[in-house]
């Protein structure tokens, strides 16, 4: 499953340079756009051809050789520690191969696009940035991850209890 794992991740690498490419490919100028969902005068999804020299919200703008080996050394660790088996089960590792593709997808676009990443989902509609499938990976598996966790915690709690009302039960009926 490790390796699939990392196949998977592979994949949805791939995948994402795809689909940059094709914006690059599609789109003459940085700025452009295109409409994909209107509902009456409100435009709701764009694809908008964007170049990013920051981290999700434009963090770390013009930091692009910091934001190369943080994410670099955060890729390594998460590689590391999805090939040593230590991940608790198959919902920890699909959420680990999505942070990988995302982080691993922006990470080709700043080591071969001068440190830019190529963003181009546009919700309009809200106002937030711009931003690409690599984006999405990485925010869903970390989501993931952040839940698993949480959930990890509250059943050991649940299950320290329970051990600790057995044990209870235990001496006094000793």
């Amino acid at each position: 499953m490790r390796y699939v794992a990392l196949i998977v991740a592979a994949v949805l690498i791939v995948i994402d340079q795809i689909i940059k490419k094709a914006v690059v490919d599609r789109f003459e100028r940085v700025g452009e756009s295109v409409n994909l969902l209107k509902i009456g005068d409100t435009e709701i999804l764009n694809f908008t051809y964007h170049l990013n020299d920051g981290a999700a919200f434009g963090f770390f703008g013009g930091k692009q050789i910091f934001l190369i080996i943080i994410v670099s050394a955060v890729l390594i660790g998460l590689i590391w520690y999805l090939l040593s088996g230590k991940l608790i089960g198959r919902w920890h590792t699909i959420a680990t191969t999505l942070i990988i593709a995302g982080g691993g997808g922006n990470l080709v676009d700043r080591i071969f696009n001068n440190g830019l990443v190529v963003d181009y989902i546009h919700l309009e509609f809200l106002n937030f940035p711009i931003f690409n499938f690599a984006d999405i990976c990485a925010v869903l598996g970390c989501f993931g991850l952040f839940i698993l966790i949480v959930l990890d915690d509250v059943m050991d709690v649940r299950h320290s209890k329970e051990k600790a009302q057995k044990d209870e039960v235990k001496s006094d009926e000793s």
